[in-house]
């Protein structure tokens, strides 16, 4: 790489935090447009159970239990869960790209040591020890069990005549429910490789 003119190196290190800052920005606004997915699959489950049993939420209720909606219960998860993980995968990017600022920091600067930004840090091992695992759980609960609970409780308490709708009913929520767990599990792989390879290496001096 050819070496930069001492006048184009603040320059480009200006250019480079006013990069920093407008990642970081965007990291956060993702990450709460994210975590409010997962807030409105919630409340979109919630709702259709106090539906179902004819329970009044948010100002709405049913003139009468109407169990049938639990039908919406495992496709509206899969769309949720779609647009979740679609978040989270932008995040991953992101993070991998706030990451690489430093060794470029470090690279402009002409500097023999790495001043390692967050996504960057050592402490990130601790995040994919310690944190992944448990927010895998959350969102497991929130967009595969509640809703399979939900489908489970309206065949358990409705009385139904197995037929050919009822049969394929039953084999696409089995589908469905399956690629919400592919979606949520290969978002968790691609979360733990993007903080894995954020580690940036020191540079060593001369």
């Amino acid at each position: 790489m050819p070496e930069q003119e001492p006048s184009q190196k603040p320059v480009r290190i200006h250019y480079l935090l006013s990069c920093y800052r407008t990642a970081c920005d965007q990291l956060v606004f993702r990450i709460e447009h994210r975590d409010q997915w997962l807030k409105t699959q919630l409340l979109v489950q919630a709702a259709f159970l106090a539906l179902a049993s004819g329970i009044e939420f948010g100002g709405v209720k049913a003139t009468s239990p109407a169990p049938t909606i639990l039908a919406l219960a495992i496709p509206t998860s899969l769309v949720l869960t779609a647009l979740y993980v679609l978040e989270d995968r932008i995040i991953s990017h992101e993070v991998q790209y706030i990451a690489s600022l430093s060794a470029k920091e470090a690279e402009l600067s002409s500097s023999p040591e790495t001043i390692h930004n967050l996504e960057s840090s050592p402490e990130i091992q601790q995040y994919i020890a310690r944190t992944l695992p448990i927010r895998l759980i959350a969102q497991m609960s929130a967009f595969l069990l509640i809703p399979a609970g939900s489908a489970v409780y309206r065949f358990v308490n409705q009385p139904i005549i197995w037929n050919m709708i009822n049969s394929v009913e039953v084999i696409l929520d089995v589908v469905l429910w399956i690629a919400s767990a592919g979606l949520l599990l290969t978002s968790y792989l691609q979360r733990r490789k993007a903080a894995r390879d954020s580690r940036s290496p020191r540079i060593k001096a001369g």
